[in-house]
């Protein structure tokens, strides 16, 4: 499914959130932020440790910028560091949760739906084209969610209901949360040594 994340400036993701994402989200990572006027994107994580140590050296540094964050399950187009999010915008970046229909993506092979989609709306997703039609645009995406972050540091979230704000955090879905049946989270410190 996916796990995106917006994190306004100086609010901090927890880490066993970060963790907890890449576990249950392991097929690559990256993020994005604004430094110096510009979005500086920082993407195909393919272990948890390198994103780690990447992502908190870069939040402790920039805490005056909101950051997006991503932890991909491959479905459309491969498992590969290329499709991992973010992708360039123009103006900014974009990550991706759901799937996008149209954009020719193949099961498995070749470049993502979110990869091709970037491509082909770049001009189009601007924060005032966005927020212009936002309702347009949740209409369209039905359960997809996109968030992107531009380089005057505002963000937009496009089926921001379908998502949930915890702690001054927003994230796509609950896969930041260890799922607690019987003790079960018991075992994920095990897991995300085993996955570095």
């Amino acid at each position: 499914m996916c796990l995106a994340i917006a994190k306004p400036a100086s609010v901090m993701i927890p880490e066993d959130h970060l963790r907890t994402g890449w576990v249950h989200n392991s097929h690559g990572a990256g993020y994005s932020f604004v430094k110096d006027g510009k979005v500086v994107i920082c993407k195909g994580f393919m272990k948890l440790k390198e994103f780690m140590e990447a992502y908190l050296a870069d939040a402790q540094a920039n805490t005056d910028s909101p950051f997006i964050v991503h932890f991909r399950i491959a479905s459309m187009g491969d498992n590969s560091d290329a499709n991992t999010h973010p992708f360039p915008i123009e103006g900014g970046a974009l990550i991706h949760n759901g799937t996008l229909s149209g954009t020719s993506a193949v099961y498995s092979r070749g470049p993502s739906d979110t990869n091709r989609f970037a491509q082909m709306y770049s001009k189009h997703l601007s924060f005032d084209n966005i927020e212009k039609h936002k309702d347009k645009w949740n209409k369209a995406l039905e359960y997809s969610k996109l968030v992107m972050l531009y380089d005057d540091k505002r963000y937009q979230i496009v089926n921001e209901s379908l998502g949930l704000w915890v702690d001054g955090v927003w994230y796509s879905n609950t896969s930041f949360r260890g799922y607690s049946v019987h003790g079960a989270n018991a075992c994920l410190p095990a897991i995300w040594k085993s996955m570095q």
